[in-house]
């Protein structure tokens, strides 16, 4: 049953997103979810610099992606990011 605290989420997929919709292909329907909310706290922990919902992820991080471009993670990160639209 669903409490206040939960948040109800409906996603379409559409063909912009071909890595995505073969992965979730390869999951069953009823898993489909979950693995959603994994793929989720990823992509938040890596634009949190790494830090893990479960480790202080309400800790401010650099928020300038590309501060130090010679540091090979940090370059690393900022492409990413920059492939996720942030």
């Amino acid at each position: 049953m669903p409490t206040d605290s939960d948040i109800t989420i409906r996603v379409r997929l559409t063909a912009a997103y071909p890595e995505l919709c073969a992965d979730l292909a390869a999951v069953s329907p009823k898993l489909r979810g979950e693995r959603m909310k994994v793929l989720a706290a990823v992509g938040l922990a890596l634009c949190r610099g790494g830090q893990t919902l479960l480790a202080g992820a309400n800790t401010p991080t650099n928020s300038e992606p590309g501060a130090d471009a010679s540091d090979p993670q940090k370059a690393r990160k900022t492409r990413l990011l920059s492939r996720l639209g942030s």
